[in-house]
């Protein structure tokens, strides 16, 4: 799996029915990425949108190789 992703342009994955507030998580996620403070998110966002979206099942999953 980490070859197939790892040679990958763009991975598209189904997390599930969007909640209220997944357009924040994914949005605190995004910000993170860019490489912006990690302060950033703690002091301008509530965490609890991020940590319930890692709470679904997607990234519950175990990976073989």
């Amino acid at each position: 799996m980490a070859k197939i992703f790892g040679q990958a342009n763009r991975v598209i994955v189904y997390l599930g029915e969007a909640a209220d507030d997944s357009d924040q998580a994914l949005e605190g996620i995004r910000v993170a990425a860019e490489g912006e403070s990690p302060n950033v998110i703690v002091n301008e966002m509530d965490q609890r949108p991020i940590l319930e979206l890692l709470k679904r099942p997607w990234f519950q999953r175990i990976w073989a190789s």
